[in-house]
């Protein structure tokens, strides 16, 4: 991806190597955020059943991980745990806004972000476009309205998770 050198490139070859750079960023870009939401439902999680009582406290998340209990927690339960059904848990502990919820099952819906990560490119390889919200991830109208959704959901599992605004 060293698009900085773009110049070096043989001629005939560049459309093709920055759309493969192009699409590259955005694959990283949704996975990123995907594994942002997952972290953050987690913590919500964590927020829930290790509250900021007296023995928990005054402990940050990397004492919390030096505990059998909190480590036994997270391997057996949170890495084991698909996004859409920590959603559901977080919802169930206390409701998740309605535009909130939605955004977060249209990610989940679209099985963990392999949607984009299991197809090859799409103008190469023949394949229909990868949609989301009814608009190419992979145009620039996608990608923000991908990020304007996530931007949203963050904002309120900050909340959620850490009882502060980002």
């Amino acid at each position: 991806m060293d698009h900085w050198n773009i110049r070096d490139w043989d001629p005939r070859r560049r459309t093709s190597r920055l759309q493969m750079t192009k699409d590259k960023l955005i694959r990283g870009h949704v996975v990123y955020l995907y594994t942002l939401i997952d972290q953050l439902l987690t913590a919500a999680i964590w927020s829930y059943y290790f509250p900021a009582e007296p023995r928990w406290a005054d402990r940050t998340f990397p004492q919390l991980w030096r505990m059998k209990r909190f480590r036994t927690f997270n391997h057996y339960l949170m890495e084991e745990t698909f996004l859409q059904k920590k959603l559901s848990l977080v919802y169930a502990i206390r409701k998740v806004p309605k535009n909130v919820f939605s955004a977060i099952s249209r990610r989940s819906a679209e099985r963990s972000g392999a949607w984009v990560l299991s197809r090859a490119t799409p103008k190469v390889s023949g394949r229909k476009k990868v949609m989301y919200d009814r608009a190419d991830i992979f145009s620039k109208d996608g990608v923000e309205k991908f990020t304007k959704d996530l931007d949203l959901v963050f904002k309120h599992l900050c909340r959620r998770a850490f009882g502060t605004k980002p």
